[in-house]
C-alpha cells in the first residue's frame, strides 16, 4: 500500500510540474491537435515515466524507511526486540497520505460539480439538430460559446448575431 501511495504522490508531482511547463511554454499555441498530443504525452510520462526510471521507489525507500535495526534479545527460542517509540517516520507518511487523499477528494468534488452544472445547462437549453452536432441555445448571457462532445452551447444573442455561420439546423 505504501508503494502505491508514494507512486501516486510522486506521479502527481511530476504531472503538476509538467503541466506547469506546458502552460508556460505551449498553451498559447493555436494548434489543438498539437496541444492535445502534448497533454496526452504529459499524462503518459507522469504515469509510466516514474516506474521506468525507478525514482518513485527509490524516493519512497529513502524517505520513509530510515528506521535502523533495533537490537533483539533471544531467550529459549523467544525473540524480543526493543521498539523505540520516538521514531516519527510513519507520522510524516500518514500526513502525506492525508494531504494527497484530501486533494484528490477535493478535485473529485469539483469535477462532479462542474459535470452536474454542464449537464443542467445542456439539458435546459433549446436543442437544434444540425449536421453531426446538436446546437444548444441558452438564455444565460454570461455563457461564452463552447463545445462538449457533440454539443455546441451558445447564448441566444450570439446565435442571433452570427447564426448563419452555423448552417441549417432544425428543432
Amino acid at each position: 500500500m505504501g508503494a502505491v501511495v508514494s507512486f501516486a504522490v510522486a506521479s502527481s508531482i511530476v504531472l503538476a510540474l509538467l503541466y506547469l511547463m506546458y502552460k508556460w511554454l505551449f498553451a498559447s499555441e493555436k494548434q489543438p491537435r498539437y496541444n492535445r498530443a502534448v497533454i496526452w504525452g504529459i499524462y503518459a510520462l507522469s504515469f509510466v515515466g516514474l516506474p521506468l526510471c525507478g525514482v518513485a521507489m527509490g524516493f519512497a525507500e529513502s524517505l520513509f524507511s530510515s528506521r535502523e535495526e533495533q537490537p533483539a534479545i533471544t531467550l529459549d527460542g523467544i525473540t524480543a526486540s526493543i521498539v523505540d517509540g520516538t521514531q516519527s517516520g510513519g507520522n510524516l507518511f500518514s500526513w502525506v497520505i492525508v494531504l494527497y487523499l484530501s486533494g484528490a477528494a477535493f478535485a473529485t468534488v469539483l469535477t462532479v460539480i462542474t459535470a452536474v452544472r454542464l449537464a443542467r445547462m445542456i439539458r435546459g437549453g433549446e436543442h437544434l439538430r444540425c449536421e453531426g452536432y446538436v446546437l444548444v441555445l441558452t438564455a444565460r448571457r454570461d455563457v461564452a460559446p463552447f463545445s462538449f462532445g457533440r454539443f455546441i452551447v451558445m447564448n441566444r444573442e450570439d446565435y442571433g448575431a452570427d447564426g448563419q455561420i452555423m448552417g441549417q439546423c432544425k428543432k
